[in-house]
């Protein structure tokens, strides 16, 4: 397939997985097998750069898994158990007058580390490691998962909440993050009235960045205090930028304040006024009237250019609701429920009675699973909708539409809420142990209308080996070894769309043993690309591997590189060394981007490691990612670009990154 046509089905994936999602939204060898693990390594504290930095390979960086062998991601669960990374992220947490502050939490999250994201994505804090700094500002993360980047929020008392980028943390050694320095913050103040000028105390009042007001969950950023006596609040310590404040109480409507500015260290004061809640209350009903339960109804309202008003509520049993707590004015009132379509939004006025909104049952669609070979029920499997497109044999994975199933004695299952299909159709994948992913038929739906009869069957399908050694043939052990859709590219917008990626082959992982060999079985039968990752080697891809079913695929050794490697400072026009700075080595040539990041240290030095051989653009910027400015980020990298060339094998030190006015 060209790569352009490969484009053009990502985007209309993404476009098809999103109009699911809108209705489903708030739906709640011959070579021997592989020895075990190496032992995990003992805990090295020394450095792995000199200039406390690390290298960010984000062509290679935690790949989403997409269509996942069972058997392969229940071996690297147990793998992760055992497997012990030797490295670790530690850096010192200083106020205005560079004093360290003790007791400051700290999380460690891969959460918004992407450089694009979609509106709605899940947000999974699964992975995240909350630390403090001990009595000298200090803090450790040791033996974490690899990454380009991860997010680390700070959070105190006595100062402003703050997010930062940090260092690209390597397979092995200690990864140091320039200092961070904690301040005060804007503050913003004034009264809770109602409508005659009274004081309205114990009124709730949030503060939430802008980013998270449509957000399902609690935004993470909220400042939370409660009005006095005489109605007056204040808050303390709020970062810059765009924030909206929602104020509460008990009897009246709630209000929401948009647009709300903050800049350093200021006092903003803004008063509200509350009135009388009112409320809205109707059913939510499918066909012959009868009710839809827990449909989420959502009440959305504009009152005034300074203050708006939004509500929302579930429905019981008979498919009733009220909305309550609303300021009095005209609502758009709509409801969602997973498996149920609904017309455009009603314009109603507050204090409205009996509401009805009509709903439309969306498609069940039904099969079984059963072992290929045999023909036998398989009883339990996870399955899932993919979209089909008219001549193209890739198939788009919508994952919201996945359920699991367990003890199914025929096999038997239904996805329910499956939305009219276009020309192309759906496929229903199946995934469960010891066995390949599988694809039934591809079938088409009608508005409102089940399909049955989808059968899937599965294989075990075929097992992919080989080895992989260093230069001089000497096995490398603890190398992760992944494979992807041929075409498979980690850019930003492939790393965005995740495991919507329109592909058939299988996303498996395993680690090589201490004789170098790996092995991932239960993969469909596809071409391939692996990469392969290993500390201190440079980041390895090979294509058009075949795997065939029901055999083992051996491509034998991989060679691996251990690149080459720059180092130098990121210093201002003055000649003055920026700490906490981006500097950035970009690929001139070659099938595939290559972008390898570091943020400086303290005195602004900065190693980039392992880099696979050819010519680059080395540009770097003030601010780091995530600057205040991103235009200003822009102009540093533009204005201090030059290209250099790293061949294998290279050192190349004092190479300076110098930015101009």
């Amino acid at each position: 397939m060209q790569r352009p046509i490969l484009v053009l089905v990502l985007v209309l994936a993404a476009l098809g997985a999103l109009l699911f999602g809108v209705f489903n939204l708030l739906s709640d060898p011959s070579q021997p097998e592989p020895g075990p693990n190496p032992a995990p390594v003992q805990q090295n504290d020394k450095p792995a750069n000199s200039g406390g930095t690390a290298l960010e390979r984000d062509t290679n960086r935690n790949p989403t898994a997409r269509t996942t062998s069972p058997d392969a991601e229940r071996d690297t669960v147990d793998e992760g158990a055992n497997f012990q990374y030797d490295n670790g992220l530690t850096g010192l947490v200083v106020n205005k007058e560079n004093e360290p502050i003790p007791d400051v939490e700290l999380t460690l999250t891969p959460v918004g580390t992407q450089e694009m994201f979609f509106v709605n994505d899940p947000v999974d804090h699964s992975k995240d490691i909350v630390r403090r700094t001990d009595k000298d500002g200090r803090f450790a993360f040791r033996n974490i998962e690899p990454r380009g980047k991860y997010k680390l929020i700070l959070k105190h008392s006595d100062y402003t909440r703050k997010e930062e980028t940090t260092v690209p943390v390597l397979a092995q050694g200690l990864s140091e993050e320039p200092p961070i320095t904690l301040t005060i913050g804007a503050s913003v103040a004034g009264h809770v009235r109602d409508e005659g000028g009274n004081a309205v105390p114990n009124a709730t009042i949030h503060l939430d960045g802008i980013q998270f007001q449509t957000s399902p969950y609690e935004p993470p950023d909220r400042i939370t205090v409660t009005s006095n006596n005489e109605g007056y609040f204040t808050m303390r310590n709020i970062p810059a930028g765009n924030r909206v404040l929602t104020v509460q109480a008990s009897g009246y409507g709630i209000v929401t304040v948009p647009g709300l500015m903050f800049q350093k260290d200021e006092l903003l004061t803004r008063d509200v006024t509350l009135k009388i809640a009112e409320m809205i209350c109707g059913r939510v009903v499918g066909p012959g009237n009868v009710g839809i339960p827990n449909a989420t109804v959502l009440a959305i309202g504009f009152n005034s250019t300074s203050q708006s008003a939004r509500g929302q509520a579930v429905t019981n049993a008979n498919g009733e609701f009220c909305v309550e707590s609303l300021m009095p004015g005209p609502y758009n009132v709509l409801a969602t429920s997973k498996g149920w379509r609904f017309d455009k939004a009603q314009r109603v006025n507050s204090n409205s009675q009996n509401i009805v909104i009509e709903g439309f049952k969306e498609a069940d669609a039904c099969g079984r699973v059963l072992d290929a070979e045999t023909g036998a029920p398989i009883p339990t499997f996870r399955v899932r909708l993919r979209i089909a497109y008219p001549g193209n044999p890739q198939t788009q994975p919508i994952p919201e539409s996945e359920i699991a199933v367990e003890g199914a004695a025929n096999g038997e299952f239904c996805i329910p809420g499956v939305q009219a299909s276009g020309d192309g159709g759906y496929v229903v994948e199946a995934q469960a142990p010891g066995h390949a992913p599988g694809f039934s038929a591809i079938f088409s739906v009608s508005p409102g209308k089940s399909v049955n009869g989808v059968d899937v069957r599965l294989g075990h399908g075929g097992t992919l080996s080989g080895r992989i050694v260093d230069a001089d043939g000497k096995p490398v052990a603890r190398a992760l070894v992944q494979t992807h859709d041929n075409e498979w590219t980690m850019d930003a917008f492939t790393e965005a769309i995740g495991a919507e990626y329109p592909t058939q082959a299988t996303s498996a992982q395993s680690r090589t043993n201490a004789q170098g060999y790996f092995t991932i079985k239960n993969l469909n039968p596809e071409v391939y690309q692996i990469t392969v990752e290993a500390a201190g080697f440079c980041a390895y891809e090979q294509k058009d591997i075949n795997v065939a079913g029901a055999q083992n695929n051996n491509i034998g050794d991989v060679r691996l590189s251990r690149g080459g490697s720059i180092s130098g400072r990121l210093v201002d026009p003055s000649g003055k060394p920026l700490a906490g700075g981006r500097v950035q080595l970009d690929i001139l040539e070659g099938d595939r981007p290559r972008t390898y990041r570091a943020k400086t240290a303290g005195d602004g030095t900065y190693t980039i490691s392992s880099i696979v051989p050819g010519r680059y653009r080395l540009s770097g910027s003030s601010a780091g990612e995530g600057g205040a400015n991103p235009f200003e980020d822009l102009r540093d990298m533009k204005n201090s670009e030059r290209q250099i060339s790293v061949a294998d094998g290279d050192q190349q030190r004092g190479v300076d990154v110098n930015l101009t006015q």
